[in-house]
């Protein structure tokens, strides 16, 4: 309904606009609510006046189009942050004699997200260079920003560390570039050299070190790895992105045998078996706390730890140096780390006559 008092025009601008449903749609919706508005389809050669116009004319607000949405920006009095970080600009409103820029076409992609599943494991493929495709790519970005800063926080703390100790900044380099996992062996060297304060530093960036690995807890957990796990896919082009269940402690014949991407997502590989990391660590204090001497006594509680049958972790234990004994109608496990056999090379000492026999004299 048409009031001449609170009428506001509103409308569509852009060249050509004879394929625009926006008139048709806008019109209906401010017929049904009985708005005392219009919404009219402006075809411009340009814009050079636009904003006077819009004041003049009593607009509340138009839609931006093809080939305007960049070149109204030097117009608008405020800009939107969205729409000023893409540089481009779909939607004016015309409030408190300012003129300020929005881009609907982000929060229109976002809310059409909300209300669809969509597989976030997959490629994410954007037809078109225009307006929209910035708005779509501007979002993608936003969201895998966000997702970034909430789970993967403590990966991001040792991107960049706040410390001048050059080995925890090594320590933290070599972390960071593992997904915030490594084999303790790997660093051996760097963690002899850390002091008690070192390790304090370590701790405020979530940094584990463990019997068998140094690891950030956090970057372990479900939604931590399922991050990790498309951008891991998304860089190397996987076959095979699988990985256990969450809660699964410990698993045997796993279908994905790479060791490292397992790693990654928090699973040591032994062989034929494969064993949460953080479980792995409590198994080991669990045997230190337990221990008599070198041996350890099996105990339900180590089976209902890692979730596993006695058979399976018998067959585990062998494999990072524990023996299973038998004696008395006891069974215990005694540690036998495996010898390395260091061959001994004799060192030739050069004798200050040998060079005599190769001489012709």
């Amino acid at each position: 309904m048409i009031n001449n008092e609170t009428f506001k025009a509103i409308g569509i601008v852009g060249k050509p606009l004879k394929q625009s449903l926006s008139p048709y749609l806008h019109n209906y919706w401010i017929n049904k609510y009985g708005l005392s508005s219009y919404y009219l389809p402006l075809p411009m050669d340009n814009i050079n006046h636009l904003k006077v116009a819009i004041k003049k004319l009593n607009f509340l607000g138009m839609n931006i189009t093809i080939p305007y949405k960049k070149k109204i920006i030097n117009q608008l009095d405020l800009i939107d942050k969205g729409a000023k970080e893409i540089r481009a600009v779909n939607t004016l409103i015309y409030t408190k004699n300012k003129l300020k820029g929005f881009n609907t076409d982000i929060i229109g992609f976002k809310k059409g997200l909300d209300k669809k599943k969509w597989n976030k494991k997959r490629p994410v493929v954007i037809f078109g260079a225009g307006g929209a495709a910035e708005a779509i790519i501007y979002f993608l970005k936003q969201w895998i920003d966000a997702k970034k800063k909430y789970y993967l926080a403590d990966l991001l703390k040792i991107q960049n560390p706040n410390t001048k100790n050059r080995t925890i900044r090594g320590l933290c380099y070599q972390l960071f570039e593992n997904n915030g996992v490594l084999k303790r062996e790997e660093i051996s060297d760097e963690i002899k050299m850390l002091n008690k304060d070192d390790r304090k530093v370590l701790r405020s960036f979530g940094v584990k070190i463990g019997r068998y690995h140094v690891f950030q807890p956090r970057m372990i957990r479900p939604n931590a790895v399922k991050l990790k796990s498309i951008f891991w896919n998304c860089y190397y082009k996987i076959e095979n992105s699988e990985y256990p269940n969450f809660g699964l402690n410990f698993v045997k014949n796993f279908q994905n045998k790479n060791a490292k991407y397992l790693l990654i997502c928090g699973y040591e590989t032994f062989k034929h078996i494969i064993v949460r990391i953080d479980m792995l660590e409590k198994l080991f204090l669990m045997i230190m706390d337990k221990k008599k001497g070198d041996n350890f006594f099996l105990e339900n509680t180590a089976l209902n730890l890692l979730g596993c049958s006695k058979e399976d972790f018998i067959i585990f234990m062998k494999e990072i140096g524990y023996k299973f004994i038998t004696k008395n109608g006891t069974e215990f496990f005694k540690y036998l780390p495996k010898k390395t056999n260091v061959k001994k090379t004799k060192i030739k000492r050069e004798n200050p006559f040998h060079i005599l026999k190769t001489l012709e004299l």
